[in-house]
């Protein structure tokens, strides 16, 4: 198994609602909507694409192609028709984005390319706790991205991280055309923090 340290941004991505879907329904949904995805996710072009079931893992060598590619996935699966997709439930994405020093390996089992590390499990203790529709960010993210005409970060601050992984000082990333975060709307998001 070869390895290698290299800086990367890390997304995880998880479909809230999936688990109540019939079989059938997943079934399209890989068909239509993962398609539909794959199609944004390769012109990005990952260093590592994973899935497992409708959870998302993708490694980009840098933040703006993770940015793009995170908030192009959230707008797509917000502005699906669920019900043209024959898809009774309403969908949502949450993503977590994380910029970090990982080990990249070839899995032996399935002889591709991936990416390991304590830096990998950070973003995917982050992604359980994302609102839906979201796209939240580390510090070291928001910290690695260059300046960016089209993109903004909205401070959450510190959050707890799922699994008793402690906390982290998160962001939202959103579109400048988006509207920000107020305050108010972030204590919404998380009465208990």
């Amino acid at each position: 198994m070869s390895k290698n340290l290299h800086q990367a941004s890390i997304l995880f991505s998880d479909l809230s609602g999936f688990s109540r879907l019939s079989e059938k329904e997943m079934g399209l949904f890989f068909e239509i909507v993962l398609d539909r995805l794959t199609h944004i996710i390769t012109k990005e072009k990952p260093l590592v694409s994973n899935t497992w079931g409708d959870a998302l893992y993708l490694v980009f060598d840098n933040t703006d192609a993770a940015a793009r590619c995170a908030l192009a996935i959230r707008d797509t699966v917000k502005n699906t028709d669920w019900k043209s997709c024959h898809i009774t439930k309403d969908l949502k994405m949450r993503i977590a984005l994380h910029a970090a020093t990982i080990t990249m390996v070839t899995d032996p089992v399935t002889h591709r390319d991936n990416a390991v590390g304590v830096q990998v499990n950070k973003v995917a203790r982050l992604e359980p706790v994302v609102p839906p529709n979201e796209v939240f960010v580390t510090e070291e993210f928001k910290k690695a991205t260059k300046r960016s005409k089209t993109i903004r970060f909205d401070d959450i601050g510190l959050v707890t991280l799922a699994k008793k992984w402690g906390s982290s000082h998160i962001y939202r990333l959103r579109r400048k055309t988006d509207a920000a975060l107020l305050p108010t709307e972030y204590v919404a998001l998380f009465p208990t923090q």
